[in-house]
């Protein structure tokens, strides 16, 4: 098969190509980097601009890209929103998409209208917790509400329509779908397992190394870790050091927590981002979301799963990190080393393909 991928987020599609290119399927990627993070793709469409100036030039690059590369048996969007939630550009985009090629896909990892709208409060969600009102609070308010606006709600119904099939990434994403499509199914996030570091087994656990790379405040919960670290550093100085880091290029984000046993994911999520499963990869103790109805979905449970179930709360973050602290060395070990097999088994990049494959060809 022919498979275009429009967009990024963390790496995922850079995952996924590679996944379906071991298949042997012809994949192109054309992304934007996913912003400030600089994720290299096929065609890996540059802005030097800023406001309308950068919009316009990001817009025409996808235009220019999109009429040069045509013919493919499907072309999958990472989000509803290719450009912004703006101007209507969208419309243009995926009409283009849909004449020059066959069938469109979305995959659902991120906000949207539909994910906003089951998530937007504590009593509406799955989980009895949001992301989404911190991220009103603590981040970019006029960003997220665009989500939420009735342009947003067109647009998404719209392309429900033009769409022949939805593949949400995590819970969050299925619950908010699994109702409005004939064709819905959740596959996990894919990830490269082929270079997975060997565990350090003279690793110093004396004083435990604990890492969060802030990205969005609010919607990952930084500020709930942020607090906790304040308890813990004033309660037990010698037991944890913590690093801290915000909005570094993705590759430097990479290296940055290389020497931490503990590492941060966010904490209002029923499921791992992809941060977490880079965080299993390099052997360290992920606290993040482990839901067990999150776990269920992907044929799991939380006795398998190694990574820290944390709620958007100081005081749970502190019980788990004090949880931590008292646990036996070679258990940590132990549960570092578990993230290898784990992520082999529910995330390998190749079986995740696998996964996509069978699901187009079903189309």
């Amino acid at each position: 098969m022919r498979i275009l991928l429009i967009g990024e987020y963390s790496g995922f599609y850079k995952s996924l190509k590679f996944g379906l290119h071991e298949l042997g399927h012809e994949v192109l990627h054309i992304s934007a980097g996913d912003g400030w993070k600089g994720i290299g793709s096929d065609i890996l469409i540059s802005n030097k601009y800023s406001g309308k100036k950068a919009f316009l030039d990001i817009y025409l690059k996808y235009i220019y890209h999109i009429l040069r590369n045509r013919n493919f048996d499907f072309v999958l969007l990472i989000n509803p929103f290719i450009v912004t939630q703006k101007r209507g550009s969208n419309d243009l985009l995926v009409e283009l998409l849909s004449k020059l090629n066959g069938k469109l896909v979305l995959s659902v990892a991120g906000d949207d209208y539909f994910v906003d709208k089951l998530w937007a409060t504590p009593e509406s969600s799955p989980t009895g917790y949001t992301w989404v009102q911190d991220s009103l609070k603590y981040d970019r308010p006029s960003h997220l509400e665009i989500y939420q606006k009735e342009v947003s709600k067109n647009w998404n119904t719209k392309l429900l329509e033009k769409v022949a099939g939805i593949i949400p990434t995590s819970y969050e994403y299925y619950k908010a779908y699994e109702n409005l499509h004939e064709h819905v199914e959740l596959i996990s996030l894919p990830f490269v397992t082929n270079q997975l570091g060997e565990l350090d087994s003279d690793e110093d656990f004396s004083t435990l190394k604990v890492f969060h790379g802030i990205n969005r405040v609010g919607a990952k919960g930084s500020h709930y870790i942020l607090q906790a670290k304040q308890i813990v550093e004033k309660k037990y100085p010698s037991d944890f050091k913590f690093s801290i880091v915000e909005k570094v290029p993705y590759a430097d984000y990479l290296t940055t927590f290389d020497n931490c046993h503990l590492f941060f994911d966010q904490t209002n999520s029923a499921y791992l981002g992809y941060n977490g499963l880079e965080g299993l990869a390099k052997n360290k103790i992920v606290l993040g979301g482990a839901e067990e109805k999150a776990l269920a979905m992907l044929g799991t449970n939380s006795k398998e799963c190694p990574a820290v179930n944390i709620l958007p709360n100081a005081d749970d973050i502190v019980k788990k990190l004090l949880v931590l602290k008292e646990t036996n060395r070679d258990e940590l070990k132990h549960r570092m080393a578990q993230g290898r097999s784990y992520l082999k088994k529910y995330h390998d990049a190749v079986m995740i393909a696998k996964k996509y494959e069978k699901f187009l060809i079903k189309l």
